[in-house]
């Protein structure tokens, strides 16, 4: 059984998903490991007994005690943390997301999946992702940003489609970077060094009609489209492979949330 140990060497809770919190001197101590494995020492197993008012004699060796305080700690009445913590199912789920190279929404759409509220899901995400050291904060975005920049922006934009090959290439290099963020990068680093950027054609515009209309069309008439067939629209329509593979991350999240408020109404109906 695993037990939370305080600084004071107090038994606090037990369960299998106890967390121990290091900053404040808190460990774990688990009496089905073997003691070898433990890591506890003489000295702390006799705290342990002493602080819980387990009785013991001095004269017990290691192993000895170490039987008589996993005795004497499954005898106290200690919450039960028999559950995963919200942080816990997070942090397992982004830790797997980032080693399995998912991006940024696939892995909120994981946690909400897993029961965290929608609202709360990207918040939580950003929590985990900076506290695992798995996603930079806002100001190592933009030291990281910048100094890309510096090396590959170009002195001047021939189009905006050069602009959007530059947003993935951000979006590519520094992690967990969407597309809005790469933008405010790059604007920044334009106006620092006097770059002017091309404005949108209308081609490129999101209102009234346009490429950007015509995908968009597109993705509501062919909502279950793998990306080998939405590719072969966007090479119809001569877009650009980082335009492509932008685009097809938004629409796989837009096909993910779909399945999964599909799946909350059908869960609603059936209860």
């Amino acid at each position: 059984m695993k037990y939370l140990i305080n600084a004071n060497s107090k038994a606090i809770r037990t369960g299998e998903f106890v967390e121990a919190n290091k900053d404040e001197n808190e460990f774990i101590l688990d009496t089905d490991q073997p003691i070898e494995d433990s890591g506890v020492t003489l000295s702390s197993l006799r705290d342990i007994a002493t602080t819980n008012k387990i009785e013991f004699t001095s004269r017990a060796n290691k192993a000895d005690l170490f039987a008589i305080v996993a005795e004497g700690l499954s005898k106290l009445n200690l919450k039960q943390v028999n559950k995963m913590t919200e942080t816990a199912i997070a942090e397992e789920i982004v830790k797997k997301g980032f080693d399995e190279g998912k991006t940024e929404d696939d892995m909120v759409v994981e946690l909400i999946e897993s029961g965290i509220g929608f609202k709360a899901a990207g918040r939580i995400f950003q929590t985990v992702a900076q506290s695992l050291g798995l996603m930079v904060s806002a100001k190592e975005r933009s030291e990281k940003a910048q100094a890309l920049l510096d090396e590959i922006a170009p002195s001047e934009f021939d189009d905006y489609e050069a602009v959007g090959e530059l947003i993935a290439k951000v979006m590519e290099e520094v992690p967990a970077t969407d597309p809005k963020q790469a933008m405010t990068q790059i604007r920044k680093y334009c106006n620092l060094n006097e770059i002017e950027i091309p404005k949108k054609t209308k081609a490129a515009s999101s209102g009234g009609g346009g490429i950007r209309s015509v995908m968009f069309a597109w993705m509501i008439e062919n909502p279950a489209a793998t990306q080998e067939e939405f590719a072969e629209f966007m090479a119809s329509i001569e877009r650009s492979e980082a335009t492509t593979k932008h685009y097809w991350g938004v629409f796989e999240t837009a096909q993910q949330m779909a399945a999964v408020l599909s799946n909350q109404n059908q869960n609603q109906k059936a209860a």
